[in-house]
């Protein structure tokens, strides 16, 4: 059968109008509109309200109503009032005249009470009376080798050395008050600074009270930055989960094929990149396939 002129003209305008919707977008600028898609797709589950409750942070966020330094500081306050409070702290001067009155020197005239330690443990009660160059003390009625005591007890039968005993009791007083305060401390800032912090509108980024850096002020920031981060991450997350096939599906619907040749999306009217020699990648549609496709619609009105 043979078919006229208009007729085949027809036929042709047909099968233009059929990739007329995918001829008119290239494939770039289709790729283009896909992402943008993915990206409103993946706005769309992501929801801020929910990623801040997975991550403990009040929702809507607070604006830090301080400086991260002054937040800090005024729990530090806090924590010393706590201390002072439950542990009864106390300065360099107070346990010094404790010390003092407990480790006074021995003075000729008052009443001691002392132990002695030979065979057995027994407590010598009376007036002290001073010593002799032989290395005994005088106590009441009796005259007791000065080596039977301890040393804290020798020394106070000797002002220089009795002062050089107060000065070893101090330092170890210190000592042993900073290592008890120290360790509650670390376990008081840990639970009022996060707390503080948080009331004031900071947020951890590493969550861990273990970690060394917790309390760095390097490691928290404002809530709303860090909500910001967190929702980013986990649109970031999903996108890779679902972006590939996304815009597959994306491209297919709009007549666009992934060419592993020349790694890129083409028409798919368009031959594959190892099917046609010496042409380039399969991007955009040629301006001559445009002009012809234009030329075809003027002898359309034509025809019509």
């Amino acid at each position: 059968m043979r078919i006229g002129s208009k007729s085949f003209l027809i036929l042709v305008l047909f099968a233009v109008l059929v990739q007329v919707p995918y001829a008119q977008e290239s494939a770039s600028e289709c790729l283009e509109n896909a992402k943008q898609a993915l990206d409103e797709e993946v706005a769309k589950k992501v929801d801020p309200e929910l990623v801040a409750m997975q991550n403990k942070i009040e929702y809507p966020v607070k604006m830090p109503t301080m400086p991260w330094t002054q937040v800090f500081k005024n729990a530090l306050k806090e924590v010393d009032a706590v201390l002072a409070k439950t542990y009864n702290v106390k300065s360099q001067e107070q346990l010094f005249l404790e010390i003092s009155k407990k480790y006074a020197p021995f003075k000729v005239g008052e009443r001691i009470s002392v132990v002695q330690k030979v065979k057995y443990a027994r407590t010598i009660t009376g007036r002290y009376q001073g010593k002799n160059n032989l290395g005994h003390v005088h106590i009441g009625t009796y005259w007791i080798p000065i080596s039977d005591f301890d040393d804290d007890t020798i020394a106070r039968f000797d002002s220089d050395e009795c002062d050089k005993l107060i000065k070893k009791k101090l330092r170890q007083a210190m000592h042993k008050q900073k290592l008890v305060v120290d360790s509650a401390r670390r376990v008081e800032i840990l639970r009022v600074a996060p707390r503080m912090l948080l009331e004031n509108g900071y947020s951890p980024k590493n969550p861990d009270k273990t970690s060394r850096s917790y309390l760095a002020a390097e490691n928290w920031e404002s809530q709303d930055k860090r909500l910001e981060w967190l929702v980013n991450a986990q649109k970031e997350k999903l996108k890779e989960a679902i972006g590939d096939d996304f815009i597959s599906k994306y491209m297919n619907e709009r007549g666009f094929v992934y060419d592993e040749a020349s790694e890129a999306y083409r028409s798919k009217a368009q031959p594959k990149q190892n099917e046609v020699q010496n042409s380039e990648p399969a991007v955009d549609e040629p301006k001559e396939q445009k002009n012809e496709n234009q030329g075809i619609f003027q002898k359309m009105k034509i025809v019509f």
